[in-house]
């Protein structure tokens, strides 16, 4: 038996070439296309939702007109206000132009509460608000706060609405600060600004007449208690006046005591220096030192001094003209002797005068010190009561003056009064606007249909890249990827339930192309092919279908099957209680016509498992003994096995049988699964196995940028 009985020349054709494979360093730009091509579908129905759910909100744009204003805010002049600082925070200004005070002015100048635009209270709630409002209160309603949303003042939406449409913004870095104002209507758009320029005025003036009232209440509260501290003060000098006016009238005596006390004390003082100075002379003298003139004024003491003068100098004259013991020279010098005494005597005398007029002046001394130091203290006392005095007067001075600096400060500050803290001049008013600005609904409908376009490529994108099942063997790795593989494409599932029963005599050409082509792949791997081994990863991906289908295709060609179910499978795959099967061959040999339960089709046996389940692992004896039986008949023996990753059995069986055909679901049979099923698979059967991939898509598969992309392209 060869591969031209077995296929038959014919029926033999492939639909398309291989697609070219891109490699990896060069970037396919048409896998976009792919993409969209691939998920169109989903695309279109995001984007669609998408779309719907914006068009309440556009439509509910309305376009609007926009005016504005250009302001500059300086410093005033100096000359005005000297204590202005020199500049002034163009950023504080603008957030006063931002205030809420200001803001409320501006809305009941221009009766915004009465504009639908402004007041949601009249145009009702929009879709959006009402969508909102359902989400806060369900949310609020989860948390078991019974749905109850608090409710917003409705003069608080008015600002909010009115803060959304104004624009207030410096120009670069000047002193000039431009004001805008967007609403539907025009008129309204060019008052808006100007009202906000005469509410910042008038505002900034009722703050200065508050800042001023204010402080001229504190100046008059603090001016009241300064003249009372006047009063007080003056009753105090009024006080010490009259409690001290004998002492304050004394003044002038006391300081005049003192001065003739300390005048006469001078005197004393001299006379007791000039005393001494006399008593040391005297003394001086009296020591045989002589008398000296500058301390000695005695008339007395003169004349005998002169006396002695005289004698000494006869003395002298004598003792040289007629000697020492002449008459004339003792008589001589008994005169000068006489003299000295006398001189001596009279000495004596003025000393004991001059130590008793020191006496009296020591005396006399001590009583004008207790005098003076008593006149002293009393001007000492007078003094103080004038420094009391005086320090009360200059307390009262002190008093007006602070009284006289506040009356100051109040005419300063009512002054200010019409002085502006920030000059401002108006460049530009607000004009009303000729054309809206912005962009109408057709152009939001636009953008937001590419936005919304956009999102849904995204989630396409994410989709794609989540995808981990398999589209093609090119998508695995290691010794999976190298691997033979077949794409069969997909069926309709009553089509495929009537082929697995036998009841479908018909076959889809491109599945029988598909069966064909493994038919082929298996017979140029082995040329002697006696069995195949069809499992599949995991249940589900219709390994039972391609054995059946591969059966009913060697059976077309003349080749007689037997399609053996192994393993457990489904209940529909146990075969009828009582019935044989491959658990009757296990517990002793019969014949292959004892154990076949029913006919796929002509030609082809079904050997199902039986009623009992088992164990391969000692049943090894059986599956030799099926292979030598359908040997002796010339049938050629598929294995119907079960998942690789869920049972052993297909292990088992395919370590007996020639080929191995591991079924992979097209876009459901996860990467991870098929490579490890590959890998179970080569451990038993290395360099025997070849994939299919069943249950593909055709018109979706052809657009994946797989070198085999091409295969299930429609003929």
């Amino acid at each position: 038996m060869n591969s031209h009985q077995k296929i038959g020349s014919p029926s033999l054709r492939l639909e398309a070439a291989f697609a070219p494979e891109v490699p990896d360093d060069v970037v396919d730009v048409f896998a976009i296309l792919r993409l969209v091509r691939r998920r169109i579908g989903l695309i279109v129905v995001i984007a669609g939702l998408l779309t719907v759910a914006a068009v309440p909100a556009i439509l509910a744009i309305k376009t609007e007109y926009h005016a504005r204003a250009r302001v500059l805010l300086q410093t005033p002049l100096r000359d005005i206000d000297p204590d202005k600082p020199d500049g002034i925070d163009i950023g504080t200004e603008v957030e006063r132009l931002w205030s809420r005070p200001v803001a409320r002015r501006v809305i009941d100048e221009l009766k915004l509460a009465d504009v639908p635009e402004f007041n949601p209270a009249l145009r009702g709630p929009s879709t959006i608000d009402a969508l909102r409002q359902f989400i806060a209160s369900a949310f609020a309603s989860s948390h078991g706060d019974g749905g109850e949303v608090a409710e917003v003042d409705p003069s608080e939406r008015i600002m909010q609405a009115y803060y959304a449409h104004l624009d207030i913004r410096r120009a670069d870095t000047s002193e000039v600060v431009e004001i805008g104002f967007g609403s539907t209507d025009p008129a309204l758009a060019a008052m808006a600004p100007n009202a906000l320029i005469d509410a910042y005025r008038d505002d900034a003036r009722e703050r200065r007449l508050e800042r001023v009232a204010a402080g001229e209440t504190v100046l008059a509260g603090r001016m009241d208690e300064q003249k009372q501290r006047i009063e007080a003060a003056r009753a105090s000098v009024r006080a010490f006046e009259t409690t001290n006016a004998a002492d304050l009238r004394q003044a002038t005596d006391a300081e005049q005591t003192v001065a003739s006390l300390s005048a006469e004390r001078g005197a004393l003082l001299r006379e007791k220096a000039e005393v001494q100075s006399r008593l040391q002379a005297a003394e001086l003298g009296a020591k045989g030192g002589g008398l000296d003139d500058g301390g000695i004024d005695d008339p007395n003491l003169f004349a005998l001094q002169r006396e002695l003068d005289a004698k000494r100098f006869q003395y002298a004259e004598f003792s040289a003209k007629y000697g020492a013991a002449h008459k004339s020279t003792i008589e001589a010098e008994t005169a000068m002797r006489e003299t000295e005494v006398a001189i001596e005597a009279e000495l004596q005398r003025q000393i004991g005068v001059l130590r008793s007029r020191l006496t009296a002046i020591a005396d006399a001394d001590e009583a004008l010190s207790r005098a003076l130091g008593m006149a002293r203290v009393a001007l000492v006392d007078v003094r103080r009561r004038e420094a009391e005095h005086l320090e009360l007067k200059q307390g009262v001075e002190r008093e007006i003056e602070t009284l006289t600096s506040l009356e100051a400060s109040r005419r300063t500050l009512q002054s200010r009064i019409d002085v502006p803290t920030v000059e401002l001049e108006v460049l530009s008013p607000a004009t009303i606007p000729l054309d809206p600005q912005g962009y109408g609904r057709a152009t939001y409908a636009v953008a937001w249909s590419l936005v919304a376009a956009a999102i849904a490529f995204t989630v396409a994108l994410a989709i794609e890249v989540a995808d981990r099942s398999v589209r093609s063997t090119r998508q695995l790795s290691g010794a999976a990827r190298r691997a033979a593989a077949v794409l069969v494409p997909g069926i309709r599932r009553r089509d495929a339930e009537r082929l697995m029963s036998g009841r479908e005599r018909r076959t889809d050409p491109a599945l029988s192309e598909a069966m064909r082509m493994i038919m082929l792949r298996l017979e140029h791997s082995a040329p002697e092919l006696q069995s195949v081994v069809v499992t599949s990863t995991r249940t589900g991906a219709g390994a039972s279908f391609i054995a059946t289908a591969l059966a009913q295709e060697y059976a077309r060609n003349g080749q007689a099957v037997l399609l053996a179910q192994i393993g457990w499978r489904s209940h529909r795959d146990r075969g009828t209680p009582g019935w044989f099967g491959f658990v009757k061959v296990a517990e002793r040999p019969v014949s292959v016509g004892h154990v076949i339960c029913e006919s796929a089709g002509e030609g082809i046996a079904v050997l199902k498992w039986g009623e009992r389940m088992t164990s391969l692992l000692k049943d090894r004896d059986a599956i030799d003994w099926i292979l030598r039986q359908a040997a002796a008949e010339d049938r050629l023996v598929i294995f119907d096995c079960p998942p690789v990753l869920e049972a052993v059995d297909a292990l088992v069986v395919a370590g007996r049988a020639d080929r191995a055909l591991l079924v992979l679901k097209w876009g459901a049979t996860a990467r991870s699964d098929a490579e490890a099923a590959y890998e179970r698979l080569s451990e038993v059967c290395l360099n025997r196995i070849l994939m299919s991939v069943n249950m593909v898509e055709r018109g979706r598969h052809a657009l994946y940028g797989f070198p085999d992309a091409g295969l299930m392209a429609r003929a």
